[in-house]
Parts: C-alpha cells; sequence; structure tokens
C-alpha cells in the first residue's frame, strides 16, 4: 500500500528540515539565506498578484520527505509560466510517490495561476541561482517541461 503524504505550504517550523534536505541534495544555500529566502516568502503570503510559494510534502508522521519551490514567470511563447527552481525527494522506500503528491500540487498551483505551461529545472542549473537572488535573466532550459491542458485534461 502506497503511503500517504500531505503537501502543503511551509511553515517557519519546517524551514530549517527543509534546509537540511536541500543541504544533502547538494545545494550550496546557506542555512542564513534560505530563512531569508522562505521566511520572506511565508510573510508574503497571500498578497494580491504573488504566486510564488515553498511546497512541503509530509509522511503520516509529520517528517519532511520533498519540497519544491514554484515561482510565476513571464514567458513570450506561453504567457505565464510555473517554474519549479527546485524539487527535491527523500524517501527510500516510496520516492514516486513522494514526486506524485508534489507534481501533483504544482501542477494545481500552476493551473489556479493561469500558467500554460509547468517547467521542473534540473539540480545544477542557473535556475535556483536566479530564484533566490531575484533575477530575471534568460537562460537557457534544462529540466523537465510539461505544458498544461487548460481544460483539465492533465499534461500533455
Amino acid at each position: 500500500m502506497p503511503a500517504s503524504y500531505h503537501v502543503h505550504p511551509i511553515g517557519t517550523e519546517e524551514i530549517d528540515f527543509c534546509h537540511l534536505l536541500l543541504a544533502a541534495a547538494g545545494h550550496d544555500l546557506t542555512e542564513a539565506r534560505w530563512r531569508e529566502f522562505a521566511k520572506r516568502l511565508i510573510e508574503w503570503r497571500g498578497a494580491t498578484g504573488l504566486h510564488d510559494e515553498i511546497y512541503v510534502a509530509t509522511d503520516v508522521h509529520n517528517r519532511v520527505r520533498g519540497l519544491a519551490v514554484v515561482q510565476v514567470v513571464p514567458s513570450l511563447l506561453f504567457g505565464r509560466v510555473l517554474d519549479v527552481p527546485v524539487f527535491v525527494t527523500a524517501s527510500a522506500g516510496d520516492e514516486d510517490g513522494v514526486v506524485q503528491c508534489l507534481l501533483d500540487a504544482v501542477e494545481d498551483k500552476a493551473r489556479n495561476a493561469a500558467c500554460a505551461e509547468l517547467r521542473v529545472w534540473s539540480q545544477g542549473g542557473q535556475a535556483w541561482k536566479r530564484a533566490t537572488a531575484g533575477e530575471n535573466a534568460e537562460m537557457a532550459f534544462a529540466g523537465l517541461r510539461l505544458v498544461l491542458d487548460q481544460g483539465g485534461g492533465g499534461r500533455t
């Protein structure tokens, strides 16, 4: 039987646990910079027009099993795109389950933000550095691109 996960916006009590997961995945963001980034998103949550978020997947014991950082960005080709510069999981027993739960939440976010495309960037790319620095520079995409069917029929 697959494990059950709860995917939700990050809370202040999860910031440090998520940094441990990021560090284990090879991201070189300092703990102080990560805290600043996460706390800023929490403080701005719900602000008009802001769609940036950090989603956390927790198991039935409330342990962090994955996270995804999402940001709505403009695209000349698609209009609005939901970028996912960070998508990290930590589950030896059910990685596919964590991935599916996080991906479902991210796709829902993209649809709710009227995005036509979802881009999950590969690890080690420049997207994370751009996200944390607040830069909006163009860069070559490396990762998974999903064009969303706006009729609610799924991914294409």
